[in-house]
């Protein structure tokens, strides 16, 4: 009774960048929800959400980052991640990501969500953090792989900043 959702990484022009895509199916109201399977590539094998997704509330978005193992060696811990934005009605792509250099999804119904990046989090929530005023989002102290691009989403994270309170 789940939607399937198809993942998928593809390398940019730079032969280091790893993009990962999604398809967008919509989820009819018959359904119990929506599924993705983790590991497009032998190179994922073992990739697991170990941390508190965050969200993206104005959009209806959630920011997931994962784990990969480096290597079967538990002495020898080597890990990089993945960080995707998805649709949380949908578990598909929506938008507000593009990946430079990145053509071979053009047609194939599968859009930019995030990609391989270094030095995940093992632990805790995803921290999202946006500049003063709004407009967009940043994941601090990770930065796609192969690349010194920090990831950038494009909208806000709306909170309260301050108030004050009011007395007669």
């Amino acid at each position: 009774q789940l939607v399937a959702q198809t993942l998928s990484e593809a390398t940019a022009d730079d032969g280091k960048t790893i993009a990962r895509g999604l398809t967008d199916n919509p989820v009819a109201s018959t359904k119990g929800g929506w599924y993705f399977d983790l590991g497009p590539s032998t190179s994922s094998a073992g990739e697991r959400v170990v941390v508190t997704p965050g969200a993206l509330f104005d959009t209806g978005r959630a920011v997931i980052q994962t784990l990969i193992p480096g290597t079967n060696d538990p002495c020898n811990a080597s890990i990089q991640g993945a960080l995707m934005v998805v649709n949380a009605a949908t578990g598909g792509a929506n938008g507000g990501l593009s990946a430079p250099g990145v053509s071979g999804w053009s047609g194939t119904g599968k859009y930019v969500v995030g990609g391989r990046v270094n030095d995940p989090r093992t632990t805790g929530t995803v921290p999202l953090v946006t500049t003063v005023g709004g407009g967009s989002v940043l994941v601090p102290g990770l930065k796609l792989t192969g690349s010194n691009n920090v990831l950038n989403i494009n909208d806000a994270v709306w909170r309260r900043r301050s108030w004050r309170g009011i007395t007669q």
